[in-house]
């Protein structure tokens, strides 16, 4: 037995064939929206690391110049002091040494001594 084609079937392969591309095309719209949200996620975190690495640049360019400062600060409390030593050690050189003091030592009978006279016991 022969089957004749229908008319109509022409019309429902295309239907068909229609029915079967816009399935096809909402699934690539759907991957496409999800790989778009991906990437917008993606370059949100991508934007928070690059402010948190600018913040982190302007802290440490911050604390670099706080050390600057101290260290300009240091070097010159360091000259200061290194002047001080340097006028000391030149009074100390040219200071003359006085004469140590001789340091007597009292006793009664020197007391007694220098007040009354010597004074002999028989």
């Amino acid at each position: 037995m022969y089957n004749t084609p229908h008319p109509n079937q022409p019309h429902v392969s295309s239907d068909n064939d229609t029915n079967q591309r816009i399935t096809q095309l909402e699934l690539q719209v759907k991957q496409l929206l999800n790989k778009i949200k991906t990437m917008e996620e993606e370059k949100s975190n991508t934007d928070t690391k690059i402010s948190n690495i600018n913040h982190n640049y302007d802290t440490l360019e911050s604390s670099i110049t706080d050390v600057k400062s101290r260290l300009d600060r240091y070097d010159s409390i360091l000259q200061h002091l290194t002047n001080n030593i340097t006028i000391l050690s030149k009074k100390v050189m040219t200071t003359p040494k006085r004469p140590s003091k001789v340091v007597k030592r009292t006793t009664v009978n020197s007391l007694y001594s220098h007040t009354f006279g010597t004074v002999h016991i028989w």
